[in-house]
């Protein structure tokens, strides 16, 4: 069934409501906007709720962003800096994010 409502509505023969659109890009809206919220910082927020990361972040915008990491070690140094790394993907499409005091100090991402 879902198939040929599919269908129908790619070839145009099947319309959906304005007005289901329109409440469904507000309940998007209320989503995104109760994400932001959750957050001091609304710029950094909007930017991990959209799955972005970005120096600065706490780790729990960097959660809401990309998920758990598949693996943290805290006894990285970059340089004379104390800092925690957060691996993401596999071996050769690979993204890791460092933390100094608990916010984004930089991200590497390594795609083949």
């Amino acid at each position: 069934m879902r198939t040929v409502l599919l269908a129908l509505f790619f070839s145009g023969l099947l319309f959906m409501p304005h007005s289901l659109v329109h409440a469904q890009d507000e309940m998007e809206a209320s989503d995104d906007e109760a994400c932001i919220e959750q957050f001091d910082d609304r710029e950094l927020g909007r930017a991990a709720c959209q799955g972005e990361v970005h120096e600065g972040m706490t780790p729990e915008m960097v959660r809401e962003a990309w998920g758990d990491p598949r693996s943290v070690r805290s006894d990285v140094v970059m340089g004379y800096i104390q800092a925690e790394e957060w691996a993401y993907g596999s071996f050769i499409d690979r993204k890791i994010v460092y933390f100094v005091e608990r916010r984004v100090h930089d991200v590497l991402v390594m795609e083949d």
